[in-house]
């Protein structure tokens, strides 16, 4: 039987190339473990600063709140006792709650924002020891819905159907930043 060199050659080259292939992931797995910033999440951070200014820039009235607390999505959790069924929120959506309502309280304006609002969150996670992933878990309306919340019990804005559009974004800290919640709120015009 004759032997086929190019199939032969491709299986050669394969066998080379694929040490290379693990090498190389295994050099960014240690770079996103050190903390090191990638081009992308630059590149988002940049963006996110820029939505942020235009925000500031062209709406008549704005408001930005900060909220230092390890952001949790909202949780309902469901019981039965004595054949009734019960649902409650999960323990830490309740303390992030609370402090979200600390913390915006704190920093609401005089009068409440009226009028249609256009609002940017930013939600920063604490990436944990050992993780694979590229983003933060949890739906992002899931941990928005916490801030916004908050922002209606502490009447930064009249009433949350005064919000006509949100954009929300979650990311990982970086190393030394600390846990939170960015979010600046504008008056169209």
């Amino acid at each position: 039987m004759p032997v086929d060199t190019a199939s032969a050659r491709k299986k050669a080259t394969r066998a080379q190339t694929r040490p290379r292939i693990r090498a190389g992931a295994a050099l960014t797995t240690q770079a996103l473990r050190r903390g090191t910033t990638t081009i992308s999440e630059t590149r988002q951070a940049g963006i996110i600063q820029q939505a942020f200014d235009w925000i500031a820039e062209n709406t008549s009235q704005t408001h930005t709140v900060t909220i230092e607390a390890e952001p949790r999505p909202e949780s309902l959790r469901a019981a039965v006792r004595g054949g009734r069924a019960y649902v409650y929120k999960g323990k830490l959506y309740g303390e992030f709650l609370q402090a979200c309502i600390e913390q915006v309280s704190k920093q609401r304006p005089e009068t409440p924002l009226k009028g249609d609002l256009y609002g940017l969150m930013e939600v920063i996670v604490t990436k944990p020891k050992a993780t694979k992933r590229r983003r933060p878990g949890g739906d992002v309306d899931n941990l928005v819905k916490g801030v916004q919340d908050a922002l209606t019990q502490a009447k930064v804005y009249e009433d949350d159907d005064n919000l006509v559009s949100i954009s929300a974004h979650k990311r990982w800290a970086r190393s030394g930043e600390p846990a939170g919640v960015r979010v600046i709120l504008g008056v169209l015009n």
